[in-house]
């Protein structure tokens, strides 16, 4: 009898560990892996919509190349001719600070003008090198930077970093669990300067002697029809494996492998790979382990409103350059930055067309997926309007509402973590593989979903 492998969620995660068990396990006929999702589409986040010849985000605007794994997946399903490289004017990236737009600095020269800091605040940047590096493990993001930088830098750039990656507030998510890079620096050199500066050079060495290595931020890439794409690759390779609109109402113990009911049947599995939001599986795991269950339930998701507006170019009163920008907190604005992805990447519109995508909610704003349609586009026209002189309609319009969008690495995150782990560690054969474990970002979701497919059971 043959060994049954059970995924629930198809997300990137679920998916991408599909991919890898199956590539794992080809050839033998006595291994059968099964992707369950319930909704009628598989990706999670990561898909487009072509719209009046326009390619809409519904989450993701691309992914890096600093790290292999979302590379590998898209040359191992042969998109690589499709494949597309962020414009280099691109690395542009602005902060909004008192309704004015302001260049991320990209160098020592562009810090020192950089308008919103004061001169005191410029002499500080160096002196991080001399002061003594954290213990607390605990420390947020926002702590950390006041401690090392001061309070300006932490606002201007600390803050909306946060904001761009978690949708969150540095004030409250761990550093340690967020951004655990900045940490092991500071741990290892006592520094994030110093530990920055010889990082890069050692990457430097590392590359004039052919190793691999290169720029630690590397380079942002999508395909030419979108990130859904990718997932969409996926889809059509496993189809006969992947069983869409199968809403997972229990699990249970079964011996030594797994029950699972969904609203249409019931399947067996002898592993069991759990993909889902933490919020989803909380649900579905009460009968399994009610402990595990409500550790789930608590973790916390940030909302975010994906608009998208298109206007004609001759109705700006000036064309936007760069990638985009984001709006620190100390801004009181509930939009949380705004994109130019015609910008960023070739094709995504027609050449005389010009796209906003407007992201709004975030954590700090709650309540922000009870408003309209009409609300939400209201808001984003606002924000562009005060901003850019746009005098004219728009050509089309796109929404996209996310309630639970990005986990929040939060203080109590921390506690929550380690009782999922030790929760976990109970069941033989059983794996939480998913964003609020192990980082948020694609490359992080495909990491992890090669690492776990690597430590299957079932080999």
């Amino acid at each position: 009898m043959s060994k049954q492998i059970i995924i629930i969620g198809g997300g990137i995660s679920g998916l991408a560990l599909l991919h890898n068990l199956k590539k794992k396990f080809v050839g033998r006929s006595d291994v059968q892996v099964h992707l369950l999702e319930q909704n009628t589409y598989a990706g999670g986040t990561i898909r487009t919509k072509y719209q009046n010849k326009c390619y809409f985000e519904y989450g993701p605007e691309g992914f890096l190349n600093n790290k292999e794994s979302a590379l590998k997946l898209a040359q191992d399903l042969g998109l690589e001719d499709e494949l597309v490289g962020a414009n280099p004017t691109a690395k542009k990236r602005y902060i909004s600070i008192k309704n004015e737009l302001h260049q991320v600095p990209m160098s020592p020269s562009e810090l020192l003008s950089f308008k919103p800091l004061s001169l005191l605040d410029k002499v500080r940047i160096p002196l991080e090198m001399l002061i003594r590096k954290g213990k607390d493990p605990k420390e947020t993001v926002y702590e950390f930077g006041v401690r090392r930088f001061g309070e300006n830098i932490t606002n201007y750039f600390l803050d909306p970093i946060v904001k761009g990656i978690y949708g969150g507030d540095a004030k409250k998510l761990n550093l340690r669990l967020a951004f655990p890079k900045i940490y092991e620096l500071e741990q290892e050199y006592g520094s994030l300067l110093k530990g920055l500066i010889l990082t890069m050079l050692k990457n430097s060495k590392g590359k004039k002697k052919g190793e691999a290595s290169g720029s630690p931020m590397g380079k942002l890439l999508s395909f030419r029809q979108g990130m859904g794409q990718l997932c969409e690759a996926l889809v059509k390779q496993y189809e006969d494996c992947i069983h869409l609109d199968e809403v997972v109402e229990s699990v249970d113990r079964v011996g030594e492998g797994f029950s699972i009911v969904t609203q249409k049947m019931k399947y067996f599995a002898d592993e069991l790979f759990v993909c889902s939001p933490a919020h989803s599986a909380s649900a579905f795991l009460k009968t399994l382990d009610p402990v595990l269950s409500e550790l789930l339930g608590k973790i916390q998701y940030a909302p975010m409103a994906v608009v998208g507006l298109v206007y004609p170019k001759a109705a700006l009163g000036h064309i936007p350059q760069g990638f985009g920008y984001l709006i620190p907190s100390s801004e009181k604005s509930e939009v949380q930055g705004v994109l130019f992805p015609g910008n960023v990447f070739p094709g995504r519109t027609a050449d005389d067309l010009f796209m906003f995508r407007v992201m709004i909610g975030g954590s700090s704003y709650p309540d922000i997926m009870k408003r309209t349609k009409d609300e939400l586009v209201e808001t984003a026209e606002y924000e562009l309007k005060k901003r850019f002189a746009i005098n004219g309609r728009t050509v089309t319009e796109f929404l996209a509402l996310w309630p639970n969008a990005i986990p929040q690495y939060d203080q109590e995150y921390a506690y929550l973590k380690d009782g999922i782990v030790y929760e976990v560690s109970k069941f033989p054969n059983f794996h939480l593989v998913a964003n609020y474990l192990g980082g948020v970002s694609i490359n992080d979701c495909t990491s992890n979903a090669q690492a776990a497919a690597e430590k299957s059971a079932l080999a």
